[in-house]
């Protein structure tokens, strides 16, 4: 049995939607701009920056031993197969539904109805908290979300092949590639993002800045 989050953690992920911000694009090919915001996601960059998060004293080392690396990162979220997601409501409410995904390229992918409330949040505003969780490890982060239509080839082969890996035994679902290389596809590219093994949190802990 997967070991359950610690209750101070689980509450940081419906937080992170108001804590960082960017320009982004979403919508029916129009581009939307998201005025104030104040991040930014870097496409150019190879490897996020790795450093210890900013937790109040007691709750990790500062020291850098027992850090993640983003390699173990990535297999952890390429493995994953439920993602939770927050979105912001209009009223400044969080909203959090849980997602089936795929992690390609350092970007989340995921599918839904344009018509959800999550996906009506993020029409308003991009910014997405997230969480998953593998075993022992975990992750939860933000990011700036928009919607492909129509992906590169060679990258929805790879997200198709992931969903049907992921669900194709229990839930029947391998869907084509066609279906990602012309539809709509929520794509999520984090901002941040924090990572660690639930049962050495102190030592583990690992902060990632794209």
């Amino acid at each position: 049995m997967a070991a359950i989050l610690p209750l101070r953690i689980v509450s940081l992920i419906t937080r992170l939607a108001s804590q960082h911000a960017s320009r982004a694009y979403l919508g029916r090919g129009s581009a939307r701009e998201a005025s104030g915001f104040r991040g930014h996601y870097d496409v150019l960059m190879a490897t996020p920056k790795r450093d210890r998060p900013q937790l109040p004293p007691g709750y990790i080392t500062r020291a850098p031993a027992g850090m993640l690396t983003w390699t173990s990162v990535q297999r952890m979220l390429r493995s994953a197969r439920y993602l939770w997601i927050s979105t912001t409501g209009a009223d400044g409410a969080p909203h959090l539904v849980e997602q089936w995904c795929a992690w390609v390229d350092d970007t989340l992918y995921f599918e839904g109805s344009d018509r959800t409330r999550w996906a009506r949040n993020l029409a308003r505003d991009p910014r997405l908290g997230f969480g998953v969780q593998v075993g022992d490890r975990a992750a939860y982060g933000q990011a700036l979300v928009d919607v492909a239509r129509g992906l590169e080839r060679a990258v929805a082969a790879r997200i198709a092949r992931q969903y049907a890996a992921k669900y194709g035994a229990d839930f029947d679902y391998r869907p084509g590639v066609e279906q990602y290389a012309t539809g709509p596809l929520f794509r999520a590219r984090p901002t941040k993002l924090i990572a660690f093994d639930v049962q050495r949190f102190n030592t583990s802990a690992t902060r990632f800045t794209f």
